[in-house]
């Protein structure tokens, strides 16, 4: 494991728990995670897969709940300079509750979602020169809470509106 003296860590890692169980294994390149990282909890199932080149999170990494059951994957894009890729996240029941993707150019979305399936918040965006944001936010019955679309250094539009969908408020601001 990179120590914190001036030894630069190359080659094989393994850490053990305490029971002997081995709950990480990888390995380094002048001092930066390479290649397939396996992770363990200390009961010995698996926790998770990830993959690296110098140090830089690749591939389809995947994550696991103690008794097993998948709770994250996610797949990194090939460009490096931005973080693309995309990630989804499930409740132990095996829900999808998060998902999040970006494309190379900047464009993509964010999603959370209630219990009963319904969307809890929605996220549009896209980085860059034309840099851009659409939020929505909803009741747990499926009824619309708020609305804002954001451009940074222009203006922002936000809608407010009650449980019944009657609007609340409306603002609009102006940079």
């Amino acid at each position: 494991f990179p120590s914190h003296d001036t030894h630069i860590q190359t080659g094989l890692y393994i850490m053990y728990a305490e029971n002997g169980v081995e709950i990480q294994r990888g390995n380094y390149k002048d001092g930066q995670p390479w290649g397939e990282f396996i992770y363990h909890y200390p009961n010995g199932k698996l926790a998770s897969k990830r993959y690296f080149e110098n140090g830089i999170s690749i591939g389809n990494w995947v994550e696991y709940y103690e008794d097993g059951t998948l709770w994250i994957t996610i797949n990194y894009g090939d460009a490096y300079y931005w973080p693309t890729g995309h990630e989804k996240r499930y409740s132990k029941t095996g829900l999808l509750i998060y998902e999040k993707m970006t494309a190379k150019n900047g464009v993509g979305f964010h999603h959370e979602f209630y219990d009963n399936g319904q969307f809890k918040e929605k996220t549009l965006f896209e980085h860059g020169p034309n840099e851009r944001t659409a939020y929505y936010q909803w009741y747990p019955n499926g009824q619309l809470k708020q609305k804002i679309f954001l451009r940074p250094q222009n203006d922002t539009l936000s809608a407010l509106f009650y449980e019944d969908g009657w609007l609340q408020t409306i603002s609009l601001t102006i940079s």
